[in-house]
């Protein structure tokens, strides 16, 4: 596959010396960069990871301002990636 990337000076010079010291490609570079990302979430399991990233000074949960109608909704199924409980 193909794919176009712009990215700083400094980064393409560190790909491009970590290719050149290993002998292969910046392709290769990359692709194994990409090996030790985290995996996806299971496909169809909502995640809710935003909920709490924020501070409340009213002693509130934010998970607690949700309707229980969206959240049971969310569970369902409403998107692959968790989808959105507006």
């Amino acid at each position: 596959m193909t794919v176009t990337v712009d990215l700083p000076e400094d980064a393409f010079a560190r790909l491009h010396a970590e290719a050149k010291r290993r002998g292969v490609s910046i392709d290769l570079v990359i692709a194994e960069l990409t090996s030790v990302l985290p995996p996806d979430p299971l496909p169809g399991k909502p995640t809710l990871s935003f909920i709490g990233l924020g501070s409340s000074a009213s002693g509130r949960f934010a998970l607690a301002s949700i309707p229980s109608a969206r959240l049971a909704a969310c569970a369902t199924g409403c998107g692959k990636r968790g989808g959105n409980l507006r």
